[in-house]
């Protein structure tokens, strides 16, 4: 079971509705009991059930869909040239993941929104353990918001993420990379992305939250980077949009 803190039904139809096999109507169980000469005679048939799909159940088809078709994975991309990664586009993926708000204040760019809600989540530390000059382990951002209407991911080196989520903020171009201050969210500060989001206006309590999200790719960059005990690291960086966000309850 789970419970959803988060659904993009807009985007949920949407990929619904490009599904060459449908999700098949309910069938309901009908029983008829009737007197004859002999006694009682009871039948049972099945019959197809024209209430729509719950929530839950439409959630599960679209899943079923993207493995069907081979459009899903369950685990972040790590490094920058994978085809195979870029051939996938969805995740379903459980994490551990920090949520961050940005007020109306905020949000002057970002017309007819009222507060923008972000998870990060934190690269495995698992991921950190490569060589020096190529980048380890990625950070995830899931926006409750889309920023653009473009429904494709994007696999670049030259603008961080989290650089993009500022564009998006500041109503810049949103791959327009910052050539002042040494690129204060992406490889020019090795602070932490939750520490750079709070610098131009995000609140968090900093609680971390076990969740689970079904997201799309947007953004995936090698510009990040942050200090994870005592060590400097050059990450990368996944700007997500999800179709849900959820808690498992079992």
């Amino acid at each position: 079971m789970r419970d959803y803190l988060f659904v993009d039904g807009n985007r949920l139809d949407l990929f619904l509705q490009q599904n060459q096999n449908p999700p098949k109507k309910k069938l309901r169980r009908k029983k008829t009991i009737s007197l004859s000469i002999t006694g009682p005679k009871v039948e049972v048939a099945e019959e197809s059930s024209d209430s729509p799909l719950t929530l839950h159940e439409r959630i599960e088809a679209l899943i079923a869909q993207l493995r069907e078709q081979d459009l899903l994975t369950i685990r972040r991309p790590t490094r920058l040239d994978d085809p195979v990664e870029e051939a996938r586009p969805f995740v379903l993926e459980e994490m551990l993941a920090c949520k961050l708000v940005f007020p109306k204040s905020a949000l002057d760019h970002i017309p007819g929104v009222q507060e923008l809600v972000l998870w990060v989540s934190d690269p495995n530390p698992e991921d950190l353990k490569i060589p020096d000059y190529k980048t380890t382990g990625t950070f995830l951002y899931l926006t409750e918001v889309c920023f653009d209407k473009d429904h494709g991911g994007r696999f670049w080196s030259g603008c961080s993420a989290l650089q993009v989520i500022g564009n998006a903020l500041t109503g810049k171009q949103l791959f327009q990379r910052s050539f002042l201050e040494n690129d204060p969210l992406g490889f020019g500060s090795y602070l932490h992305p939750v520490r750079k989001l709070i610098g131009i206006g995000a609140t968090t309590t900093g609680e971390v939250r076990k969740i689970i999200a079904l997201y799309q790719k947007r953004y995936f960059s090698d510009e990040q980077c942050f200090e994870f005990s005592g060590t400097n690291y050059r990450t990368n960086d996944l700007l997500g949009h999800p179709v849900f966000i959820a808690i498992k309850l079992n």
